[in-house]
C-alpha cells in the first residue's frame, strides 16, 4: 500500500472503531435499561373513541455485527369505532416473538427505535403480570381457533407450480419406490407438525422414512422445550402434551 492508501485504511478503522465504541455504549444503556424488563400501556383517545393495549417482555438485546438487536415479545390490542357502524368495533389482535433491527435502518438512535420514541406512554411492569397477559392472548387464540374447527371450513391452498411439483414427487415415490411418509395419509400426526419447521419435511407432506424417526424424536424434544418456557399458559401446555402424544405414538406404531 502507499502512503494515501495507508491514510485510508486507518482513517476507516478509526471510523469503524468509533462507530463500534458508541454502539457498545448505546447497547450497555440499553441492556441496563430494558433487557429482562416488561412494559406496557393502555391508552385512550376520547375524541376518537379508540384505544390500545400493549404489552412488550425484552428478552434479550445484543450486538451483532456492529447493529444493535433486540428479541421481544409483544402483545397488542386496539379497539376502534368501525366506520360504518360507529357502535361496533374494529378490533385488531397480535401476539408476537420476534428479532428487530434497531440500528442502521434510519437516523434515529436505539432507544428511539426501541419503542418508536413513545416509551413515556409506557409503565415498567413486573414479569408475572406480563406472563397473565401473554397467557391471556393466548387463551384468546385458542378460542377463535377452536371456533372455526369443525365448521367444514379448512381447505388448504395450494398452486398450480406446487400442484404440479406434487404430482412429480408423487409419480417419482411410486416409479422408483422411494420410502417417504406421507403425512396426508395420517391427519392427526399432520395437524401436529404443518406449522413446525422440520429438516427434510418436503412440502410439509413428506419425510424419508429412514430419517423420519429421528427427526420425529428431535421434534418432540422441541415441544418438550416449549412446555419449560415461562410464557406457556395452561391450555397451550396442554396442547404440547397433547401433540407429544400423538406423535409417539405414531412412531411407535409406524417406524
Amino acid at each position: 500500500m502507499n502512503a494515501v492508501q495507508l491514510a485510508e485504511k486507518a482513517l476507516k478503522d478509526a471510523l469503524a472503531q468509533e462507530k463500534r465504541d458508541s454502539r457498545l455504549r448505546e447497547l450497555k444503556s440499553l441492556q441496563e435499561a430494558y433487557e429482562g424488563k416488561c412494559f406496557g400501556s393502555d391508552l385512550f383517545e376520547r375524541s376518537s373513541a379508540a384505544s390500545t393495549r400493549g404489552a412488550t417482555y425484552y428478552e434479550k438485546i445484543y450486538l451483532h455485527e456492529d447493529e444493535i438487536y433486540v428479541q421481544e415479545h409483544t402483545i397488542r390490542l386496539t379497539h376502534m369505532d368501525s366506520y360504518y357502524k360507529k357502535s361496533m368495533k374494529q378490533i385488531s389482535y397480535s401476539r408476537n416473538i420476534h428479532v428487530r433491527k434497531l440500528t442502521g435502518e434510519n437516523n434515529s438512535n436505539a432507544s428511539h427505535n426501541l419503542y418508536s420514541g413513545y416509551s413515556f406512554f409506557r409503565k415498567e411492569i413486573s414479569l408475572e403480570t406480563f406472563k397473565t397477559l401473554w397467557e391471556a392472548a393466548e387463551e384468546a387464540n385458542i378460542i377463535i381457533k377452536n371456533s372455526f374447527n369443525g365448521k367444514g371450513l379448512r381447505t388448504e391452498v395450494i398452486t398450480n407450480g406446487d400442484s404440479d411439483r406434487e404430482r412429480e414427487i408423487e409419480k417419482c415415490i411410486k416409479d422408483t419406490g422411494i420410502e417417504l411418509i406421507d403425512f396426508k395419509d395420517f391427519p392427526e400426526v399432520h395437524s401436529c407438525l404443518e406449522y413446525r419447521t422440520l429438516p427434510m419435511f418436503d412440502k410439509r407432506r413428506w419425510l424419508p422414512k429412514i430419517y423420519a424417526k429421528s427427526i420425529l424424536e428431535w421434534q418432540i424434544q422441541q415441544i418438550e422445550k416449549d412446555c419449560e418456557s415461562p410464557f406457556t399458559s395452561q391450555n397451550r401446555y396442554g396442547h404440547n402434551q397433547k401433540e407429544i402424544k400423538i406423535i409417539t405414538q405414531f412412531i411407535k406404531e409406524n417406524l
